[in-house]
């Protein structure tokens, strides 16, 4: 296969290339060039704002059309199936990591493992600890009666939109992070600030990230509502979303209106190519970078066990803000460990659509209370992980942690 990018790249990954280097096998990586020239700008002039900035496109997002009754019974249906079969239980005995945080040990003498219920948890203060962090992470599933896509019939993407959501839920770490940082918690903070990061996401046309943007980004590899969309393709579509809105999200962002985004190629992190990335136009201070590597650890839909000890390792970092993977066309959005199992938001569920960026609607259906636990050994080995660096001292130490993988089976590689 020709290693130029700048050959053939949009039609190789519709065709799904795959290219062999490193890992076990690896879909193509390379990111479309100029792609950011395809993209259509979807911000208009400054006098044109949604709450708190100009983070909205030209187009007006028209009035959410309602279920009809048979759409709705099929929804119930598929919140049926998806329903967890059963409460997620934690241990205390055991160390858990979530995004670069350790929950536990506990004291000697405790019971050996407890119930963790939505409407009651048990009176373990690091349990609660944990599962008040899990509730304060932003959680995207599935939603219905939104705006069509791009012209399509598709008012709902229940049943493959995933990856996308997956995707979404990384990505709003990443900004949590440039923003009100790893300590943000739903109830505390500016309310403001708060709704402003969630109606960034909110499924119209009008927001930058949007499953509505990010499909009208991934329309450029061939990929059209409705379909299902893989770990490579949701960050070069991501990637492309964050590089448009920079410099044009509201200023009470923070850092995350500086922020830039880099996918890296063949699992090779390029020193070269980030400085470039996060370098100022203005010789100002290094910008703020949302680094995504997609991977494929091991073959025939099974992750390689040889992977588990360097994933494990991730999640003890504050720097990682996540791993989009979870089984087979089933994709979730993983935050932390506990033992041989991953802690996962599961986007599966499909709620009404609602504009978060009002104050007079509830936030509820933005946040996870019941996460769902996955065996490492069960994971499809298709991922794609990611880093948030502030500065220029965080992507050193992101270098630094990256080099001192095992180096019999590390997850990715630093180049020049």
């Amino acid at each position: 296969m020709d290693k130029n990018p700048a050959q053939n790249t949009l039609a190789a990954a519709a065709a799904g290339a795959r290219v062999v280097r490193g890992c076990d096998s690896l879909e193509l990586l390379s990111p479309p060039p100029n792609l950011d020239r395809h993209v259509q700008p979807f911000f208009s002039d400054s006098s044109n704002h949604g709450p708190g900035g100009p983070a909205v496109m030209t187009e007006a997002s028209a009035p959410a059309p309602k279920a009809a009754w048979g759409s709705r019974f099929k929804t119930y249906v598929h919140n049926a199936i998806q329903a967890p079969m059963f409460k997620p239980k934690f241990s205390p005995d055991a160390p858990i990591w979530m995004l670069g945080d350790l929950y536990g040990a506990p004291a000697a003498g405790e019971d050996a493992a407890q119930e963790v219920d939505a409407a009651g948890l048990e009176p373990e203060s690091h349990i609660v600890d944990l599962m008040d962090d899990i509730k304060s992470r932003l959680w995207f599933s599935y939603r219905e009666g939104f705006t069509e896509i791009l012209g399509s019939a598709q008012t709902s993407d229940m049943g493959w939109g995933c990856m996308l959501r997956s995707g979404q839920m990384m990505l709003a770490q990443a900004i949590l992070m440039c923003t009100v940082g790893r300590g943000f918690r739903r109830d505390t903070g500016d309310p403001e600030v708060y709704r402003q990061i969630l109606h960034l996401f909110y499924d119209s046309p009008a927001c930058p990230f949007s499953v509505h943007n990010l499909l009208r980004v991934a329309a450029e590899f061939g990929i059209r509502p409705g379909t299902w969309l893989g770990p490579n393709t949701v960050c070069l579509a991501l990637g492309a979303a964050v590089r448009e809105s920079a410099g044009r999200l509201p200023e009470s962002l923070g850092l995350a209106t500086r922020m830039t985004a880099y996918v890296a190629q063949d699992c090779l992190v390029s020193r070269r190519e980030v400085a470039a990335a996060t370098r100022s136009r203005d010789d100002g201070p290094t910008r703020p970078i949302f680094i995504m590597i997609p991977l494929r650890l091991g073959v025939n839909n099974k992750l390689n066990k040889v992977y588990i000890a360097g994933l494990q390792d991730l999640f003890s970092h504050r720097e990682c803000v996540g791993v989009v993977g979870g089984k087979p066309r089933h994709s979730m959005y993983f935050v932390g460990f506990q033992g041989d199992e991953m802690i996962a938001l599961d986007p599966h569920q499909c709620q009404p659509v609602v504009d978060p960026g009002s104050a007079s609607v509830s936030t509820a259906t933005y946040h996870c209370s019941a996460p769902r636990k996955v065996k490492f050994t069960s994971a499809d080995p298709s991922i794609a992980i990611g880093f948030l660096c502030r500065n220029e001292s965080e992507i050193e130490k992101f270098y630094t942690m990256s080099q001192g993988q095992d180096r019999m089976s590390p997850l990715y590689s630093i180049g020049p």
